[in-house]
């Protein structure tokens, strides 16, 4: 079976770089968890609720931690919960569960399930996909 895949658009520019720049100093500076959240979501006209997308992470616990303070999962939950603030009704992920145990690999896809239940596509790019069990 082949698949032809279509670019219809790449975005680069002054604007991407832009964009890379602010989540790269956002991630690094002493915002919480749900100030990320929300900074990032003033970029887009139809945001979903930060509160919902902590939720949805279950980042409820760290709502008002520092993002230097979070492990390497719980920061991973926010890049995603950061990646989907726009609502879109595509996602892709790009290996989602790397470096997880096989505890934190669980929660990771039944939040990707929640995002399909709420009808959004997910594209995942997962080496290996055994891992998901």
């Amino acid at each position: 079976m082949s698949v032809e895949i279509e670019i219809v658009h790449k975005f680069d520019g002054p604007a991407t770089a832009l964009l890379e720049s602010l989540a790269t100093a956002l991630l690094t500076r002493s915002t919480t968890v749900k100030e990320a959240i929300d900074l990032y979501g003033s970029m887009y006209p139809n945001r979903r609720r930060s509160g919902e997308l902590i939720e949805l992470v279950g980042l409820q616990e760290k709502t008002d931690a520092r993002i230097k303070t979070l492990s390497g999962g719980q920061r991973r939950r926010l890049e995603l919960a950061l990646g989907i603030v726009g609502d879109p009704e595509l996602i892709f992920l790009d290996e989602p569960t790397t470096g997880f145990d096989p505890s934190a690999r669980r929660q990771a896809w039944s939040i990707v399930e929640n995002l399909t239940s709420l009808g959004k596509t997910v594209l995942s790019l997962e080496p290996g996909m055994r891992q998901r069990s």
